[in-house]
């Protein structure tokens, strides 16, 4: 018998809540109602992948398919340039995926529920996909969603290990001098790696000077004939 899902996980300590609810709040989106049907909706019935194929792909282009799965993938390279711009956000931030090349039967019904205008529930999505990894309890699973988990950790106050580093403040830009501060703890490392780095510089220097010398002596050399 499965169990509910609980949406709970204790980081450092602290319970956090990455329940559908709350990922809503922390993301601050909004319920809107769509006329088309949904993403959820859509993945529970029969679809007309050709039509699929057809709205966010260039014209003649079709699913890649086996003789068991005529429907198998889409290639990204045939998918429009609208539907490739919505690609990338979903493949990074909703339904994460490290293939770059090939579009499964699911996001592309995602895609093809953004372009008509069908909902697409994200915080449920964040959701269940967190506590499908969780209960996976495998170091190969990949989590996505980090810069979401980070802000479930702020509002849980999960205790972080510098609180507030000068390097890291919320808002401020990114400027060169940010860029070239160095903390203590790379200060400390610094020495040593700059000498082994300055070593052989000293030796080609010190070469150089050499034959710039040997050069001087050879001019003065009186010549003989």
């Amino acid at each position: 018998m499965n169990q509910a899902s609980t949406y709970k996980s204790y980081i450092r300590g602290t319970e956090v809540d990455f329940s559908p609810s709350t990922i809503m709040k922390v993301l601050k989106l909004r319920a809107t109602h769509l006329d088309e049907p949904g993403y959820h909706q859509r993945l529970n019935e029969e679809q007309d992948y050709d039509e699929i194929a057809s709205e966010i792909c260039v014209v003649n282009m079709e699913w890649v398919g086996t003789t068991k799965n005529k429907y198998k993938y889409l290639r990204r390279g045939d998918l429009t340039p609208e539907a490739k711009g919505w690609y990338e956000l979903l493949k990074r931030s909703i339904l994460g995926t490290v293939n770059n090349s090939e579009v499964n039967k699911k996001r592309a019904i995602m895609l093809y529920c953004i372009i008509m205008g069908g909902e697409v529930k994200v915080h449920e999505i964040i959701a269940n996909d967190i506590q499908r990894i969780a209960e996976k309890n495998s170091a190969e699973g990949w989590l996505y969603y980090p810069s979401t988990i980070m802000r479930l950790c702020m509002k849980a106050k999960v205790p972080m290990e510098d609180e507030n580093p000068t390097w890291l403040i919320p808002g401020m830009p990114i400027t060169i001098e940010r860029m070239m501060m160095v903390t203590e703890a790379q200060q400390s490392r610094r020495p040593q790696r700059r000498r082994q780095r300055d070593e052989p510089m000293e030796e080609e220097e010190s070469q150089e000077e050499e034959e710039e010398q040997e050069e001087e002596e050879q001019q003065h050399i009186p010549s003989y004939n």
